[in-house]
């Protein structure tokens, strides 16, 4: 698979080979592929309820890991803050 590397240039210094980032880009029916498996992995991993419910971070409809996290960031901040103990269990 052909890939295209372009060096993105960082600041003004073009002498140093340092101030150059690589970004590598994909074949357009590469990214479709995978996007198209990705769907129906997802779908697959949905309906037969493979992922548990509390398993939020690549859940679809769900929002992402980065938002799960600060969302227990702040509950533990405020627990913290309120000194109280955090009760694991289940419903």
């Amino acid at each position: 698979m052909a890939r295209v590397t372009f060096l993105i240039l960082k600041n003004e210094n073009i002498e140093n080979p340092k101030n150059y980032r690589p970004v590598t880009c994909l074949p357009r029916i590469y990214k479709t592929y995978y996007i198209h498996k990705s769907r129906r992995m997802q779908k697959y991993l949905d309906k037969e309820y493979l992922i548990p419910k509390e398993q939020k971070g690549c859940c679809s409809g769900l929002k992402g890991c980065k938002d799960q996290l600060l969302i227990s960031k702040a509950i533990l901040e405020e627990c913290k803050r309120r000194k109280k103990k955090i009760e694991y269990g289940r419903n």
